[in-house]
């Protein structure tokens, strides 16, 4: 149902239902540089000494914020998809299919050769 109205509503109407549903989620995590630890040590710093991790200030952890993923965007001005034919230019291979069908999950294939 929520699909189906995104599918004919404009693209102001998209951005004001998105800024509702996009609420950014943030939590708490195990902060990367220190593991959770509060202090780093590093080639400097001598036997037995630590600093206080520079990412968190020393708590362990540090905040992530994200906006959960409620399904496909509506892109502008696409109407077929094709599989990537991978870096440097290779260009879309494969099966082609609209950009509706697409949205409703049907996937192009790649061509055996």
């Amino acid at each position: 149902m929520i699909r189906a109205y995104l599918a004919t509503c404009n693209y102001g109407e998209y951005l004001a239902y998105m800024e509702k549903k996009m609420d950014k989620v943030t939590v708490k995590i195990q902060c990367k540089s220190c593991s959770g630890t509060g202090v780093y040590r590093g080639y400097q710093e001598p036997k037995g000494v630590a600093v206080v991790c520079h990412d968190c200030k020393g708590t362990g952890g540090v905040d992530f914020s994200y906006e959960p993923f409620t399904g496909l965007k509506r892109q502008d001005g696409v109407d077929i998809v094709r599989i990537s034919g991978g870096a440097f230019g290779a260009g879309p291979q494969g099966t082609t299919v609209s950009y509706e069908d697409f949205l409703e999950g049907k996937l192009p294939r790649r061509e055996e050769n």
